[in-house]
């Protein structure tokens, strides 16, 4: 296999923001598409455990991460009248001055991630998702919705649960659990 010097992600969540981060990093030039022709993301909040911490820690935006949200350590279970029934302690994956559990807001998190995106080199192109992949041993070639096309040596797609490559790549769009398979996603 060739090496990879040009990605594209299709998908600017937390998943596509957090790979284009880490790439340029590396030195990898991405593009990164996003259909939504303005960040919009629901202002609820988000509750992640140490993992999330310790891979925050490992792109270099730890010390963002935890200003823009409420660190804690363990999980307090209550009944009804808020007496304790249990408890689930957090562990400190990253080191014992770094918490085992963050709360913040899904913006909050959206902003740090976007700007690091930014900051490494990722081209962000807002409004724009794939219209067509063709894949050779040397890359592939893709179509866009804006009628402008490129070449990269990988594509990854990070377009959510209905997914425009996976539909691309494998034929099916929505991936759905067995446990799921009786309800409806459209």
């Amino acid at each position: 296999m060739a090496l990879v010097n040009r990605v594209l992600i299709v998908g600017g969540g937390i998943g596509g923001l957090c790979l284009a981060t880490a790439l340029c990093d590396r030195g990898i030039a991405v593009d990164l598409v996003e259909v939504k022709q303005e960040w919009t993301v629901y202002g609820v909040g988000i509750i992640q455990q140490s993992n999330v911490v310790r891979a925050m820690a490992q792109l270099g935006l730890l010390d963002r991460y935890l200003s823009a949200g409420l660190p804690f350590e363990e999980v307090r279970i209550t009944d009804p009248a808020f007496n304790l029934v249990g408890r689930i302690p957090g562990f400190r994956l990253v080191g014992p001055y770094y918490p085992a559990n963050m709360g913040l807001s899904r913006l909050r998190l959206h902003a740090v991630l976007c700007a690091a995106a930014l900051e490494t080199g990722a081209a962000v192109r807002l409004g724009a998702t794939v219209t067509k992949l063709v894949q050779d041993a040397d890359g592939v070639n893709v179509s866009f919705t804006d009628a402008t096309a490129a070449r990269y040596d990988l594509v990854v797609g990070a377009d959510g649960l209905q997914s425009t490559v996976r539909g691309m790549v494998s034929g099916v769009r929505a991936w759905v659990p067995d446990c799921m398979s009786a309800i409806s996603l459209s």
